[in-house]
């Protein structure tokens, strides 16, 4: 990554390190991992976080209330910084909490459920100030597109 980000350091272009469910051998599920490896990086400028809702859950974060998404904002705040964050790939879980799986699902319709999710999005966005794009990536299994992107606009945040 070092490398990379050196090489093309004259370039627009970001690399996004993005959180994962931790299967198998899979590194950074955990968000002190994740910062382990940012923070490893010299030139920050070219190198940017996505969060994903699935793998943070599969990773074991416990993302189905409120205050459980505070953490796990707060802790993202502490170890890798809000403004490093380019995006959030925005899905519920197929999946158990800290199954260590990736595996997403429509909005509300997996294991973080609509509550855990709304909470989530309510959150992270009172303190970026909604700064940071939500990337829908869900299977359509139960709800197309553009059910899942109506349902949460009309979530009363």
């Amino acid at each position: 990554i070092k490398h990379v980000a050196e090489k093309t350091s004259d370039l627009k272009s970001k690399i996004i390190l993005e959180i994962t469910a931790g299967q198998g051998t899979e590194l950074g599920f955990r968000l002190e991992e994740l910062a382990e490896i940012y923070n490893a990086i010299d030139n920050k400028k070219k190198v940017k976080i996505c969060l994903d809702t699935a793998h943070i859950f599969g990773g074991g974060y416990d993302l189905r209330q409120e205050k459980n998404c505070l953490s796990f904002i707060a802790e993202a705040e502490k170890l890798i910084g809000l403004d490093n964050v380019a995006c959030i790939h925005f899905n519920d879980s197929k999946k158990a909490l800290g199954s260590r799986v990736d595996r997403h699902q429509d909005i509300g319709k997996g294991e973080i459920g609509e509550d855990g999710l709304r909470a989530f999005f309510a959150q992270l966005n009172s303190k970026v100030n909604g700064v940071i794009p939500f990337i829908l990536e869900t299977p359509e299994e139960f709800l197309s597109y553009a059910d899942q992107i109506k349902m949460i606009r009309e979530w009363k945040l």
